[in-house]
């Protein structure tokens, strides 16, 4: 009788362990996904920073140049004709830097977040002049031809302007509000 007794306590306690080790061992897993999660999206961030942002930056600077050709073609009158052609020029996709400097806000830099906002606001700056310019296009009057060259100087500025930012940001030369640094 002891002895059966003796044997059911001892089959209590390993009940008792068995049931401790599973609780344990799902708390453990549990807290390895999470971590594995935290890390594999700090991965992910950190990549966008380093790479994914750099990347498509680089890709706006032949879209910049060709506006800039543009522009300067459109200041020129056509000698046969004397009539302006203004290249309309493709947009700045600003809504994908704002999500990716979202998406990595936490590997960003304050200066490299503020040289973003700066890049992203010369940017579609420039296509607001580029749309103003087009809204006179049809009309005639030397008011009209002023305020269309106007419209294209601002539009030039503004690219010079955004191209320069974006080198800086990719050579890592932007001052402490995201501007660009002649010392580095």
């Amino acid at each position: 009788m002891q002895l059966n007794s003796a044997y059911r306590m001892c089959e209590h306690h390993q009940i008792t362990f068995s049931l401790i080790d599973k609780t344990l061992g799902a708390v453990i897993s549990a807290a390895g996904a999470i971590v594995a999660v935290f890390a594999v999206d700090w991965i992910r961030s950190r990549r966008k920073a380093r790479r994914e942002i750099p990347s498509r930056l680089r890709m706006d600077i032949p879209l910049i140049e060709n506006r800039i050709a543009g522009i300067a073609t459109a200041l020129l009158p056509d000698p046969a004709t004397g009539v302006r052609v203004i290249n309309v020029g493709m947009r700045f996709d600003t809504e994908s830097i704002k999500r990716l400097s979202s998406e990595a806000f936490d590997n960003l830099t304050q200066v490299q977040r503020m040289g973003l906002a700066n890049i992203v606001f010369a940017m579609e700056e420039a296509d607001g002049a580029n749309a103003g310019g087009l809204t006179k296009l049809g009309s005639s009057g030397t008011d009209v031809d002023n305020f269309v060259v106007v419209k294209l100087h601002e539009e030039r500025i503004l690219l010079v302007r955004a191209r320069d930012l974006i080198n800086a940001y990719l050579e890592d030369r932007l001052n402490e509000r995201g501007g660009i640094s002649l010392s580095k």
